[in-house]
Order: structure tokens, then C-alpha cells, then sequence
């Protein structure tokens, strides 16, 4: 039986699916099986899949009838086919170095609290040029934190870290431990692009994290990657209003259900969506729904989540929309 199970999800990935398959099956890492599923791709991804069907490391191909229609559906099939302890989602279009594995599963070994073993990740093009270092995606929580390796309790990360913004923002760059990962019931297809931020949280509210500062993942963006589908690139306030928040309001409702001694997380998460209601509002001012706008802004009140400052936005969007600016 395998110690790691390999998980690739595949959904009109084709350009890509040779590189991220390959960087896997040559891991210097060995131990290890791959399974490949498709979410009835559209593109030429099955005839790139089907010559890999046979290869010794892959135990499985499954090909899906009917799309779907969220990844994190395919997330939970291939958890339950795994046969391994350990699982790495590698997502189709990025890819990883040679060490990557050997970086990571030799710690959870060594340390079974250890519920997530990540590095750092590289955000590439569709050329493979290195176009962003993700350490500058957590230099606003801390510039210290993220410079070297380190292990820290999953509560703590959380309460530091993780309820501010997910600090593993790719998965592929994770690894995870299957009993964890069941024990909290998985990931949650409803929250279509927050499930893997909400998964982490519940994971590390049972086990551990550790952090590798060496980047051996490569994030890849291309025109059909989520964030480009989704339209939230240069959309941020976009993204909070509808993804962001959405998931926030799950956590809040699993705080209190799963988790109700965490007081100090709840309340870090509970004003961040109040923070986020105010942000729908002003969104609606602009939209010249001043009506709703204000309900929301009003309704989502309070001083400690910068209550004062989105009265003051909304008196001067709502200004702008009655003058006719824009």
C-alpha cells in the first residue's frame, strides 16, 4: 500500500496535463500511486490521459459522465479511492519540482499531529516564467514568519494566520493526512471557490501545519485557470463580496456548531464578515441601489469592524451616484 496517493483532477487541462503528470511521476520521492480523474473534459485531455493509463504508478483513471460542476466534488471521490495516508490534490495545470514530495511526507511521518505539510509556491505563466514569490502574499501578516521552515499547532495558525486570509492559497503545494481530512467531513462543494480555505481550517482545528520556505510548487496562470474564469483577478472587491464572504458565513456557522470554545477565531471571523456586508453595500451605492446599500451598510455596523469608515464611503459613493459620477 502506498504512503501517498496522488490525486489529479483534470477539467480541460491539456496544454498543461503532460508537465504537471510528469513532474509527479518523477518525483525522487517513490512511494507513491496517482489517480487520475476527469470532469468530462471537453478539450483533448482524454487521449493524453489514456497514455499514461498504463504507467506503474497510476492504479487508477476515472472518467466522469456528467460534469460535477465543482472541483471540490472531485476532491472528495479521490480521497475515497486513495489507498494512501497521505494525499496530494495536484491540480492539472500546475506542476512541481523533483524534491517535492521528499520535502514533505518525511515530516508527517516523523510527526503524526501533522494534519498539512505545505511549501511555499512560485505563480508562473503559461511559459513557465516565474512572475510571483506567494512569501509577498503573507508579508502583511508577518515578514519574519514565512522566511524558514517551521511546525506550529493548527490553532495557532489559524488564529495568526488562516482566519485573515488563506495563507495556502494553492493546493497543489499541500499535502494532507486522509484521517483528518474524513474525520472533518471532507470538502464542501457548496463553497465553490473557497471549499479548499474552509477544508484547511478544519483540518488544523485538529492537528498541526508544517511550513516549507523553499518554493517547490508552481502555481500556474492562464486564461482558463479559476481565478481568470471566475473573473476575480482584477475584481477584488468583486471576490470579497461573493466568494470571500460566502465562505466566512459557512466558518461562522461552524464555529459555533464544531468549535464554540474558539472565541478569539470567531470573533476575528465574525468582524471581517460584518466588514464584507459593508463592502456589498458600498458596491450596491455604486450600482445605484442606494436603498439596499444602506440597509447593508447599516445592518453590518459596528465600530470595531470599521463600522465609521463605511459610513463615511457610503455618504461619499452615495454623493458621486447622486451628482451622476462615476
Amino acid at each position: 500500500m502506498p504512503v501517498v496517493s496522488v490525486i489529479v483532477p483534470n477539467y480541460n487541462h491539456a496544454p498543461y496535463l503532460k508537465r504537471r503528470l510528469d513532474s509527479i511521476l518523477n518525483q525522487s520521492y517513490d512511494d507513491f500511486d496517482v489517480t487520475i480523474l476527469d470532469d468530462c473534459s471537453t478539450d483533448s485531455s482524454r487521449i493524453l490521459i489514456d497514455t499514461y493509463r498504463n504507467h506503474p504508478k497510476v492504479s487508477g483513471v476515472v472518467y466522469n459522465k456528467t460534469n460535477s460542476g465543482s472541483t471540490f466534488h472531485q476532491w472528495n471521490k479521490g480521497v475515497e479511492l486513495s489507498k494512501g495516508e497521505i494525499i496530494w490534490i495536484a491540480e492539472s495545470d500546475d506542476f512541481a519540482d523533483h524534491d517535492f514530495l521528499s520535502a514533505l511526507v518525511p515530516v508527517m511521518l516523523d510527526n503524526h499531529r501533522i494534519g498539512i505539510a505545505y511549501s511555499q509556491s512560485f505563480q508562473v505563466n503559461t511559459e513557465e516564467e516565474i512572475i510571483w514569490n506567494f512569501k509577498h502574499f503573507t508579508d502583511n501578516l508577518s515578514l519574519s514568519q514565512f522566511k524558514t521552515d517551521f511546525t506550529m499547532r493548527g490553532r495557532n495558525f489559524i488564529e495568526q494566520f488562516l482566519v485573515h486570509k488563506n495563507v495556502i492559497p494553492n493546493a497543489s503545494g499541500a499535502i494532507f493526512r486522509k484521517s483528518y481530512y474524513q474525520q472533518v467531513g471532507g470538502a464542501e462543494p457548496s463553497i465553490k471557490y473557497c471549499s479548499d480555505w474552509f477544508t484547511w481550517i478544519k483540518i488544523l482545528f485538529v492537528s498541526d501545519v508544517f511550513f516549507s520556505a523553499t518554493p517547490r510548487n508552481y502555481f500556474r496562470y492562464h486564461e482558463q485557470s479559476v481565478i481568470a474564469r471566475a473573473g476575480l483577478e482584477n475584481k477584488p472587491g468583486h471576490y470579497v463580496e461573493i466568494y470571500d464572504r460566502a465562505m466566512r458565513k459557512r466558518l461562522n456557522s461552524y464555529l459555533k456548531e464544531k468549535v464554540p470554545e474558539s472565541k478569539d477565531i470567531s470573533h476575528k471571523n465574525h468582524r471581517y464578515v460584518l466588514r464584507e456586508n459593508s463592502n456589498e453595500g458600498l458596491h450596491d451605492i455604486r450600482k445605484k441601489r442606494l436603498f439596499s446599500g444602506w440597509q447593508k451598510i447599516m445592518k453590518s455596523f459596528h465600530p470595531g469592524a470599521n463600522g465609521f469608515n463605511s459610513i463615511k464611503e457610503g455618504l461619499k459613493e452615495s454623493v458621486k451616484v447622486g451628482l451622476g459620477r462615476r
